[in-house]
């Protein structure tokens, strides 16, 4: 319980210093892993929870939880059963849960509609090898193209 804290604070922090207050947030995967639907100690619901509480507007995108989701964390966040729907307009795009279909997703077209600066937070360093001009891209761990930003 203690290192998912640890985590949902991480990501927290590195989404307040990077996305203004208040910004809008679009969290790609809920469920704990790829190919299920289970959001028990999810991570993506905690991060949700953390900031919902802190005032930021919440999308959210799962191909199997979105029902399960949405008992979970209520009308305070937008569902979207299209991810590019999802993430438009957003400050920031967390890619949460390992889903194939994400690293698979039109990154060029998700970049070409977003704000100049978004932050895309990749967890899994899934987009690391591909050069982004509009995101400013943070993947997480160690790896050639993985910029560590401060936490607050």
């Amino acid at each position: 319980v203690a290192v998912n804290d640890m985590v949902v604070e991480r990501l927290y922090g590195l989404i307040k210093a990077n996305a203004p207050d208040a910004a809008n947030v679009a969290l790609l995967g809920l469920s704990y892993k790829q190919g299920t639907h289970v959001i028990e100690e999810s991570q993506s619901i905690m991060l949700a929870n953390r900031l919902i509480d802190a005032g930021y507007g919440v999308n959210v995108h799962d191909p199997a939880a979105l029902e399960d989701a949405a008992e979970a964390l209520g009308p305070a966040v937008e569902y979207w059963s299209d991810p590019y729907e999802c993430v438009r307009g957003a400050d920031a795009i967390v890619l949460l849960t390992r889903w194939p279909a994400f690293k698979e997703l039109d990154w060029e077209r998700i970049e070409s509609g977003a704000k100049d600066g978004c932050l895309l937070l990749d967890s899994w360093r899934e987009l690391a090898s591909r050069k982004f001009t509009k995101f400013n891209y943070v993947g997480l761990g160690l790896g050639v193209n993985v910029k560590c930003l401060p936490t607050v």
